[in-house]
């Protein structure tokens, strides 16, 4: 059995604290006292011994574009006899049995045609599909490696989670003094081993797109779409492609679609528990209610439980897991004293999130992450997800919640700050303009204000006489 990854690791902890005590009380009391430890620091040197296993791979790789296997087969083809120079001793004894290419000329017969062997060399071989294959799991397992460094070697536009430059009063321009360049302190001080490792995967993927231009690739590509591969002579024999066929073995073939299910299990895991730490690190939402809640886990390592609620201020909130997807549904209420968590208010008074969480954000998973949210678009306010990895760099409705960050509590308030966002306005004027966008294009819902341009979601509600503006949804439109 290989090494416990920390999302498996973390997840055998809670199913240690719920298997002595499986109520709701037991693990808040636990998050709160951090008894749990929810993030670590990147292994740096393991990732550069897993950054030099691929360089290796690479070398043997290379060898092998330069001087591949050839497949040689040849075919049996009847040519005319004047085209031909010479013949092979079994092409003669062809040429005189079949008495269709010979021809009289006089009192003698010559042969017009005759038996020729053409010999046609060719790379696409079973074993170079292969090494196309290995190629592109090379690359794919690099970006992984990039991907899981990125949180700790930001470019500017992921620091400030910006497309492009803006000059107001907002923009992140203000931060610097004028005429003080150059500016100190804007990107964050990495470590060596970080660089020293970043840069050198940077290579390697710079030297893969090489290899992706030779005939051999070209040649093979897509070729492979088993990944059960048959050890064959040349595979088990010769020097580079055996290193390349145990390297497969050892670092390729455990990946199914079993692994990838549970880092996805375990992070959804990990992001209910980091909402529960944040609820108990402000001491609320252990209710009568929701002390005798259950929380458990299923026999595939999922974490279930009965929906638990708790308010601050104004606000309540109601969580609940959903059964087919790895999210929760938050229902956001806008209180006041004299209602109850419990109770039900006017549909303007509340409002519904969907958190759906995925262990990597990606150009892989983006159609599946879409077509949920396209199927779920309308019972919720807003769609959030909550990644480990965000390869796509999107921020728009994107949290990144990491195993390798202590900022998660802040990403968490700015996700609660974000359902309750209640300003007060002492005007009418968003009756007909919208907040967000300013478009003056609005439909009125039964008190929910709608933005037919941004379709931002918001509502007017009157607390203690006093006129308030709660934006729901922000700009769930990009355009």
């Amino acid at each position: 059995m290989g090494k416990l990854t920390f999302l498996e690791s973390y997840t055998n902890k809670l199913k240690s604290v719920l298997k002595k005590d499986s109520s709701f009380s037991n693990l808040y009391n636990h998050l709160k006292d951090n008894k749990i430890k929810s993030f670590i620091s990147f292994d740096y040197l393991e990732a550069y011994e897993v950054t030099l296993s691929y360089k290796r791979v690479i070398d043997r790789v290379a060898s092998i574009v330069n001087k591949p296997h050839i497949k040689v087969s040849y075919e049996d083809v009847i040519s005319r006899s004047e085209l031909i120079k010479s013949l092979d001793p079994i092409s003669v004894q062809e040429t005189i049995k079949d008495s269709k290419l010979w021809k009289k000329k006089g009192l003698n017969y010559s042969p017009e045609y005759v038996h020729n062997i053409e010999y046609t060399d060719t790379i696409k071989t079973y074993e170079n599909g292969f090494i196309a294959l290995l190629v592109d799991l090379i690359e794919k397992g690099i970006n992984n490696l990039i991907s899981q460094l990125t949180p700790m070697v930001k470019p500017l536009e992921e620091e400030y989670e910006i497309k492009g430059l803006n000059f107001g009063k907002r923009s992140f321009l203000n931060e610097f003094s004028p005429f003080r360049q150059p500016f100190e302190n804007v990107f964050h001080k990495e470590k060596t081993n970080s660089l020293k490792v970043y840069n050198l995967a940077l290579k390697l993927l710079k030297r893969l797109k090489n290899i992706k231009l030779s005939e051999l690739y070209r040649f093979n590509k897509g070729s492979f779409l088993d990944k059960n591969v048959i050890a064959t002579n040349v595979l088990l024999h010769e020097v580079s492609y055996s290193y390349c066929y145990r390297f497969y073995l050892d670092n390729f073939l455990k990946e199914n679609k079993e692994e990838e299910l549970k880092k996805e299990t375990t992070y959804y895991n990990y992001v209910v528990s980091m909402l529960i730490s944040y609820i108990a690190y402000y001491g609320v939402g252990k209710s009568k209610k929701n002390i005798l809640n259950n929380i458990n886990f299923d026999n595939l390592d999922k974490l279930h439980f009965d929906s638990f609620s708790f308010r601050k201020g104004v606000y309540g909130f109601e969580v609940e897991e959903l059964d087919e997807i790895n999210g929760l549904s938050v229902k956001v209420k806008l209180l006041n004293k004299t209602i109850r968590l419990s109770s039900k208010v006017a549909p303007v008074r509340e409002t519904k999130y969907l958190l759906l969480t995925t262990y990597k954000f990606d150009q892989n998973n983006k159609p599946y992450i879409q077509e949920i949210i396209d199927k779920n678009k309308d019972k919720y306010s807003s769609i959030i997800v909550i990644t480990q990895i965000n390869t796509l760099l999107e921020f728009i409705n994107v949290a990144n919640i990491s195993i390798y960050s202590k900022d998660n509590f802040l990403l968490i308030k700015n996700l609660i700050s974000a359902m309750t966002l209640l300003i007060q306005t002492e005007t009418d004027i968003y009756q007909k303009r919208c907040p967000v966008c300013g478009s003056k294009d609005i439909v009125n819902e039964d008190g929910n204000y709608v933005c037919d341009k941004c379709k931002s979601e918001y509502a007017l509600i009157d607390i203690n006489n006093t006129q308030n503006l709660w934006i729901k949804s922000f700009r769930r439109k990009l355009t």
